[in-house]
């Protein structure tokens, strides 16, 4: 589910379709099995408890608002 979310943010914020997902054999190919794994197909949930509770507040809280301030607002051409 975490690869879908990433795959939709990050089709919007190019403004292109993510039809089509990327099977683990590719990678898999060209990084070695473990390797694709780990930096491709691994998902874990962060949370920044320590900057949080110390009050620390970050420009983009979410994936979608930090990929449109990277490669620029959705709606723009």
């Amino acid at each position: 589910k975490a690869r879908r979310i990433l795959a939709v943010c990050c089709s919007r914020a190019v403004h292109r379709p993510a039809l089509l997902p990327v099977p683990p054999f590719g990678p898999e190919a060209l990084l070695g099995r473990e390797l694709a794994r780990e930096l491709l197909f691994a998902s874990a949930r962060v949370v920044p408890a320590a900057l949080e509770a110390g009050g620390y507040a970050f420009h983009h809280p979410d994936l979608a608002s930090a990929l449109d301030a990277a490669v620029g607002p959705r709606g723009a051409t």
